[in-house]
């Protein structure tokens, strides 16, 4: 069982007060600003709870590999961090002005050389390389070759997290959207 990222809500309290009402196995991190987190030491002493929090899954938030990279490598060194995962699926304002979040699926050459080269910094650690992901609105094919492709041996990710709604915000998540990705790559999928 996981514990999904919230904005504002999967800080480490909440984290570990969600461990003691349920059976989850893994929780994740609201997203880390990986050029802070490289840059400001302070930054870091916020964020660096790991010790008290087993099984987490630090997700960044970014465009420029270098810091990507580097964010990883630094969060890589705790033995909870079982993963970390680039957020592609955050549509809100800052994300659009920064074209990061659910607009660098706008950009997938980018995103896929990100991934390809955080899965080769993570490749001799025991973390996992994790991207989310939101759906094309109105475009299963589209959708489903990203995924694929972000799972294909030349990007690498171990775990794609599918977010089953367009940066469009709509209502309901594509369920079926969600089955197909589920379909094509049964190991690499996480459903939350």
């Amino acid at each position: 069982r996981c514990s999904a990222p919230m904005v504002g809500a999967s800080e480490l309290a909440f984290r570990l007060t969600v461990r003691t009402v349920g059976d989850i196995d893994l929780t994740w991190t609201s997203m880390i600003d990986a050029d802070g987190y490289v840059k400001s030491e302070s930054y870091r002493r916020e964020i660096n709870h790991f010790h008290t929090d087993d099984d987490c899954v630090a997700q960044l938030g970014g465009r420029d590999p270098e810091t990507l990279i580097e964010a990883a490598r630094l969060l890589a060194r705790f033995d909870a961090v079982k993963a970390v995962e680039l957020n592609c699926g955050c549509p809100q304002r800052c994300a659009r002005k920064n074209r990061y979040g659910a607009f660098l699926l706008d950009e997938p050459d980018l995103l896929c050389s990100i991934i390809s080269r955080i899965r080769s910094t993570l490749r001799n650690t025991e973390t996992a390389c994790a991207v989310k992901v939101r759906i094309y609105k109105d475009e299963p094919k589209r959708t489903l070759d990203l995924c694929r492709r972000l799972a294909s041996p030349q990007c690498g990710a171990q775990i794609i997290t599918v977010h089953g709604r367009s940066r469009d915000r709509e209502p309901h998540a594509d369920w079926d959207i969600i089955r197909q990705v589920k379909a094509c790559l049964p190991q690499h999928v996480l459903l939350i």
